[in-house]
């Protein structure tokens, strides 16, 4: 069973920064961990962004710590782009 712990409303950035905790047999990916969030906080995948999920080691808790924006566009804007990696030419 999953619960919100805290939640921070960041007008700045136009999100709020969730805490969840609940239990699991295993570490969750980020789109199981997006989906968590996004059954609580009724919102859909896409406009949710998965910072961290922690565990500590022998138990069954986790914390997933998650922005949620208000909008497509604006995560878009804050989130960070990561570079892609170039393929090498084969000789």
């Amino acid at each position: 069973m999953a619960e919100i712990i805290s939640k921070k409303n960041n007008p700045t950035l136009k999100r709020e920064e969730i805490v969840v905790s609940f239990e699991s047999l295993g570490t969750p990916s980020k789109t199981d961990a997006a989906k968590i969030v996004s059954d609580l906080t009724k919102k859909t995948d896409d406009v949710i962004s998965v910072r961290n999920i922690f565990g500590k080691f022998g138990s069954k808790k986790y914390n997933i710590h998650a922005d949620v924006y208000s909008s497509v566009e604006d995560r878009q804007k804050n989130e960070i782009k990561r570079k892609v990696k170039k393929q090498k030419a084969a000789a």
